[in-house]
């Protein structure tokens, strides 16, 4: 599999993202926290996963520091999306991931791929948990 990410792989859909922050589930590692939502209804004939990336503007007023930030977060998840595929190959639905920032000051790149890695392990064990739910 190519570590690319492509347009399809982003989430922009605004009632897909209302979904996934009111229905979504939260896990944080810091400093970086993930919503996720596996939808079974909406199944894309693309990509299984759809990503979205946030820097809140009241921590970061630059734009340059949250620009600098959300590429760290992208090529954190682009790197290591491969540890989400597996389990999402044997669903049928969506995944949709939206990544928040929630330190206050930047952080380098290295912890902060180590706590989007930690966060993917965390969602793919909750989704092989899934599959045995359906399996029964």
């Amino acid at each position: 599999m190519r570590a690319t990410l492509r347009k399809y792989e982003r989430l922009n859909s605004k009632k897909r993202i209302e979904s996934l922050f009111s229905e979504g589930i939260s896990l944080t590692a810091y400093p970086v926290r993930v919503v996720f939502l596996y939808n079974q209804t909406l199944a894309l004939a693309q990509h299984r996963v759809q990503v979205l990336f946030s820097i809140p503007g009241r921590n970061f007023r630059k734009a340059t520091q949250r620009n600098l930030l959300r590429r760290r977060l992208r090529e954190a998840y682009r790197r290591n999306k491969h540890i989400l595929n597996a389990s999402t190959e044997q669903l049928s639905g969506t995944l949709s991931l939206a990544f928040v920032f929630t330190a206050k000051q930047q952080e380098s790149f290295t912890i902060i791929e180590k706590s989007v890695i930690k966060l993917m392990h965390e969602i793919n064990q909750r989704m092989l948990h899934l599959i045995e739910k359906s399996l029964k």
